[in-house]
């Protein structure tokens, strides 16, 4: 048995939790999408939209890799992308909702 996952497991398991996310997020109404459920805590569209980014972020990372290997990834909390996107407009329509 290998020590990592390889790459076709790993793009198995990445298609198989996209797949069950975007069938969950089917049956989620955009009142349960934005509302706080703990207060101090982030919504699912908060939680939501850090996936999209971090995706897109990693998708970027991989291309850097591919063009020149070796070269260094990842990001620290004060990335400024990162902070932009935290800030999005969907962030400011979660706070609309009433916390439950």
């Amino acid at each position: 048995m290998a020590e990592h996952p390889t790459q076709p497991e790993m793009l198995a398991d990445l298609h198989e939790s996209q797949q069950a996310l975007l069938t969950f997020l089917d049956q989620v109404d955009d009142t349960t999408l934005y509302r706080r459920f703990i207060a101090e805590e982030w919504t699912l569209a908060e939680n939501l939209v850090h996936v999209a980014e971090a995706r897109q972020f990693f998708t970027g990372e991989v291309r850097k890799v591919l063009a020149t290997p070796g070269a260094s990834i990842g990001r620290g909390l004060d990335h400024p992308a990162r902070l932009q996107n935290m800030r999005s407009t969907v962030m400011q329509r979660a706070r609309s909702f009433p916390s439950s």
